[in-house]
Parts: C-alpha cells; structure tokens; sequence
C-alpha cells in the first residue's frame, strides 16, 4: 500500500510538473483496486456419516440423519430435555446426570426387526479387524468440574466381554479408548488421556476426536476449541484392531457398571461423525459452522 502511495504521488508530481492530464493519473490509480475473494467455509456434510443438531426436538426422534440414522432417547422418562438455553446458537439437548442418554439407532431395524447396530460399527472398522479413518465432533457443556461419566461410547460390560470404543470425562480431562479382546481376559486397547484440562464446568467447549486407521497410538488427535492437544498414551497390551460389538451408539450414558456406570451432567448439541480422519482446517471450519449456523 505504501509503494503505490509513493508511486501515485509521483505521477501527480509529473502531471503537475509536465502538465499532462489529471484524468490519466485517475485512471492509473483506479487500476490498483484490490479484489478480495470470500471462500466461504468448506462444505461440513463431505465424509459425513450421521449428525444430530437438535434442531427437531423431542423424546423420540432427535432429528432424522442424511442417511436414515436416527439418534433416539431410550425411553420417554430417560430423555435429555431439549431447548435453546442448552444449545450453542439454538435447541441443545441436555442431560441430567441421573439417567439421560441419547441412543444411535441404525434404519432403524434390519431385515429380522432387531435394532441394527453394525452400521456404527463399520463406521470404525470393515468388520473384519482392520480399522477404518473415522472422526467425532460436538460441543459439550459439563455442569460439574468433578463429576466423572461417559460422554460418547459404543461397547458393552467389561463382565461380558463385549469391547467397543468410549469417550470418557475424568473431571476436566477426558479418556478415550478402542478395545479388542481375543478371549477372556486378554484385552488390548488403544487409548489416551489428555495431559491437561480440557472441560470446564459452564463453559462450551468444541471436542473434535479424529482418528487415521492405523492401530497406532499416533493415528489418534484430540481438538479442543481448534487446537490439537497433548496426549498420554494410556494403551495396554497389543492392540490389532477395533472389536465390533452389538451394542447400541450412545451420547450421555452407559451400558456399563461399576466405575463406567455415570450418567453425564450436562449440555450437547451438534453431534457429527465422520468417515474420514478430519484435518485441523477441516475442525476448525466445522467448528465455526455449528457455532453460528443452526
């Protein structure tokens, strides 16, 4: 910008000076207009593989995914409640802490009129022990720096041997693992727990969990707000790809007992999954769509 200042004033000098045309320095000023193209954010339903915004509230069906997935309450007495003061921009859903949960359902029944679960599972893995790149990003709202819960997981009781993947809250930091067995008591996971605090009570926070496919602890990045954070590698034996299981997709809640079994306190909304490892680019422009897109 200094440079054509500079310039600008030196043909006025020599206009002046010369007497030439006023109109013709016009003309070579005009020239220097600067045009500034808006990309807009990166279209966030590429790789998408089911998302819940809220925006349809009710017990029943949360909101009806692109693909037919549906996230669903389990019952009518253990639904979250839905409404604009727990969103980020619009309706959220929130959870008591008691006995909320949302449950991801697939068409929602297969072909023998049974909840189909397998549909999340491929989501991890090709269902035959190799894993796939897949990713996770909501906005979490905890009401409690010290109460600990899982906030996502599909996976079953340790008791029945029925592994899976969770995402875990431990007061402000959060647990994340993929589990495989290959026959009692022989579990291998693949897992973190965050170096630091992540959450904090009352305050929105964008989680986005992103995952390559390569059965190693590397392939594995937390975002938090944007930003990439550290990781302690928690894994324990020899971990050879994600076990499917049976068990249901579920936000807020458990099938679990014991040190597993709380109920999450607190507000979610813009829950998306995705089949492909995100980029950070890729977070943060979701991030900033469900932030002020509702």
């Amino acid at each position: 910008m200094i440079w054509r200042i500079v310039i600008a004033l030196l043909l006025l000098v020599s206009c002046t000076v010369e007497g030439g045309p006023l109109p013709s320095l016009l003309g070579v000023i005009a020239t220097q207009e600067t045009v500034v193209e808006d990309e807009g954010p990166e279209d966030y339903t590429t790789n998408l593989h089911s998302m819940w915004d809220m925006s349809n509230n009710g017990w029943a069906y949360v909101y009806e995914l692109l693909n037919g997935y549906d996230l669903e309450s389990a019952s009518s007495s253990a639904a979250p409640a839905f409404s604009t003061s727990y969103g980020t921009r619009g309706i959220g859903a929130r959870f008591d802490g008691s006995n909320d949960l949302l449950i991801g359902y697939d068409d929602p029944f297969d072909d023998d009129g049974n909840p189909d679960h397998e549909r999340y599972d491929e989501l991890v893995s090709n269902l035959s022990g190799t894993d796939k790149a897949w990713s996770v990003t909501f906005f979490v709202r905890p009401h409690s720096n010290t109460k600990d819960s899982i906030v996502a997981e599909k996976r079953g009781r340790p008791a029945n041997w029925d592994p899976g993947w969770y995402l875990y809250k431990l007061d402000r930091k959060l647990l994340f693992a993929l589990e495989h067995w290959s026959g009692p008591p022989t579990m291998s996971t693949l897992a973190f727990q965050t170096t630091g605090n992540v959450l904090t009570a009352n305050v929105w926070t964008h989680i986005a969990l992103t995952y390559d496919g390569s059965e190693s602890f590397g392939g594995i990045t937390l975002y938090v707000d944007g930003d990439s954070v550290s990781l302690s590698n928690t894994s324990s034996g020899t971990y050879t790809g994600y076990q499917n299981n049976t068990q249901n997709l579920k936000f807020g809640g458990a099938n679990q007992s014991a040190e597993y079994s709380t109920y999450f306190d607190g507000d979610m909304d813009q829950i998306r999954l995705y089949t492909a490892e995100l980029t950070e680019a890729q977070v943060e422009q979701i991030m900033a769509y469900d932030e002020y897109n509702e």
